[in-house]
C-alpha cells in the first residue's frame, strides 16, 4: 500500500492479530448497538420511540445492503485486481444513489398505505443516512482489506460506532427527542467518516489506474462490475430481509408496545448471527485465494473450521436462551415477556441458520456462484412476503416463526448443495 503515514489507525507491530483484535471489537459494537440503544429507549424513552427504533435500523440494514451493491465480498477476492479502484468507487456512487431512491420510495409507501407517521418516517430515514455512511466508506475498507490492511478499516469503523452509541445515549437523555438524537449523530459520523478515511481514499486514489477490461474498446467496465455484482447484491438484500423478515411481516399489524417486545426477544438471536458474520470477515481473502488456487483441499478445512463457529455460537445461545433468556430480557428491558419464550428458542435456531447461510454466502461468491445464491434467496423472500401476513393473521406468531425456520433451512440445504456440487466438479479426484 506504499508509505502510510504513521498513526493510531495505521501503526501496529502484528497486522494479522491488530486485524482480528479490531475487527472483533467492531463486530461487537455493531452487533449490540441496537440492543443496548434499544434497552435505553425502554428504560427512559416511550413505547413509540422504541418501535420507530428498532423499525429504523432494521430497514436501514436492508438499504445499506442496496448502497453497498454485495460488492465487499467481490472485491475482497478480486485476487487479480480485474476492476480497479476507480471503477469500484464510481460503481459504489451509484448504488448508494439507488439506495436513496429505494428509501424515498419505500417512505412514500410507508406513509400512504401502511401508516407511518412523519415522527417514524423521519426517524428511519436518519438512520438509514447513518448506515448508509457505512455503505459509501465500504468501498475504501474493502480496498484497505484487499491490500491486507483489514486493521485499519475495522479501527475506523469501531471509532464510528462507539461515537454514535455515546452520543445518541447523551443526546436522547438530555433532549428525549428522538429524530433531534438521529440527526445530531448521523452528521458526526459523517464527519468522522470524511476524518479518517481520507488520508487513506487519497491515497488510494493516486495509485489507482484503469483495469486491464477499461482499456478494451467498446468495454465498460462499470456496467461490468455492476452486471458482476447485481446477483449478489439482490441476494444481500433478500438476506438482509430474510433475517429480519418476521419484523417487516408484523410491522403494521401490532401496535409499536406489542412490536417492541417481539423485537427485544429475537434481537438476541440476529445479534449472535451478526457477530458471526464479523467473525468469517477476516477469512474473505483467505477463501478467494485458496479458491484462485484450486487448493481444494485447505478449501475444504477452512470450511470446516468455520462452520464450527455458528454452530458453537448457537449452541451456547441455546443453552443460554432456555435458562435464562426471558428472566435476563424482562429484567434488562424492564418489560414482561413470559409468553414469548418458545419465541425466542425457535429465533435462537433461526440465528445459527443465518449465520451459516452467512458463511456461505462468502464461500459461494468466491466460487463465483452468485446467481445460484440469487435464486435461493429470492425465492424464499417472495414464499415470505407472499404467505407471510396470512401465516401470521390465521395462526399466530409462534406458528409464523415456526414457518419462517423451515424456509431458512431450505434455503442453508440449497446452498450447501451447490457449495458441495461445485467443489466436486472442481477436485474430482478427491471427491
Amino acid at each position: 500500500m506504499g508509505n502510510i503515514p504513521s498513526s493510531f489507525l495505521t501503526k501496529t507491530k502484528n497486522i494479522e492479530r491488530s486485524a482480528v483484535v479490531w475487527n472483533a471489537v467492531a463486530a461487537c459494537l455493531t452487533s449490540f448497538q441496537t440492543m443496548l440503544l434499544l434497552m435505553l429507549l425502554t428504560h427512559f424513552g416511550t413505547p413509540e420511540h422504541s418501535g420507530y427504533f428498532v423499525m429504523a435500523f432494521t430497514a436501514a440494514n436492508l438499504f445499506m445492503n442496496i448502497g453497498k451493491f454485495g460488492m465487499r465480498q467481490y472485491q475482497v477476492t478480486d485476487a487479480g485486481d480485474r476492476f480497479s479502484f476507480r471503477e469500484y468507487v464510481v460503481s459504489r456512487v451509484f448504488s448508494v444513489g439507488l439506495m436513496t431512491a429505494a428509501l424515498v420510495l419505500f417512505l412514500l409507501w410507508a406513509l400512504l398505505f401502511n401508516g407511518y407517521t412523519a415522527e417514524k418516517a423521519a426517524v428511519v430515514a436518519l438512520i438509514t443516512f447513518y448506515r448508509g455512511v457505512e455503505a459509501a466508506e465500504d468501498v475504501l475498507h474493502g480496498r484497505l482489506q484487499q491490500r491486507g490492511r483489514l486493521d485499519i478499516a475495522a479501527k475506523i469503523l469501531a471509532i464510528r460506532n462507539a461515537v454514535f452509541m455515546a452520543g445518541f445515549a447523551a443526546l436522547y437523555l438530555l433532549t428525549k427527542n428522538l429524530i433531534l438524537t438521529c440527526a445530531v449523530n448521523a452528521a458526526v459520523t459523517l464527519l468522522l467518516c470524511v476524518v479518517l478515511n481520507r488520508p487513506f481514499f487519497k491515497m488510494e486514489q493516486k495509485g489507482s489506474s484503469p483495469s486491464f477490461q477499461a482499456e478494451q474498446k467498446g468495454s465498460s467496465p462499470l456496467f461490468r462490475l455492476l452486471g458482476e455484482c447485481l446477483p449478489l447484491c439482490l441476494t444481500m438484500v433478500t438476506y438482509m430481509y430474510l433475517g429480519n423478515a418476521p419484523k417487516y411481516i408484523v410491522d403494521g399489524l401490532v401496535s409499536d408496545a406489542v412490536q417492541t417486545r417481539f423485537n427485544i426477544v429475537i434481537m438476541p438471536a440476529f445479534v449472535g448471527s451478526l457477530l458471526c458474520s464479523f467473525i468469517f470477515n477476516p477469512a474473505l481473502k483467505r477463501i478467494g485465494e485458496l479458491w484462485n488456487s484450486r487448493d481444494i483441499a485447505a478449501l475444504r478445512q477452512t470450511t470446516r473450521k468455520l462452520a464450527l463457529v455458528p454452530i458453537a455460537v448457537d449452541a451456547a445461545l441455546l443453552l443460554g436462551g432456555w435458562f435464562l433468556g426471558i428472566p435476563v430480557l424482562s429484567a434488562v428491558y424492564g418489560v414482561e415477556l413470559a409468553d414469548y419464550r418458545l419465541t425466542l428458542m425457535i429465533f435462537l435456531l433461526a440465528s445459527g441458520t443465518v449465520a451459516m447461510l452467512n458463511l456461505f454466502v462468502s464461500l459461494l461468491t468466491a466460487m463465483r456462484k452468485q446467481k445460484h445464491l440469487l435464486f435461493a434467496y429470492a425465492a424464499a423472500s417472495l414464499l415470505l412476503l407472499l404467505t407471510g401476513r396470512a401465516v401470521f393473521s390465521a395462526k399466530g406468531l409462534n406458528p409464523l416463526c415456526w414457518f419462517y425456520l423451515a424456509v431458512l433451512l431450505a434455503v442453508l440445504g440449497w446452498c450447501i448443495g451447490v457449495y458441495w456440487v461445485t467443489v466436486r466438479n472442481a477436485a474430482p479426484d478427491e471427491a
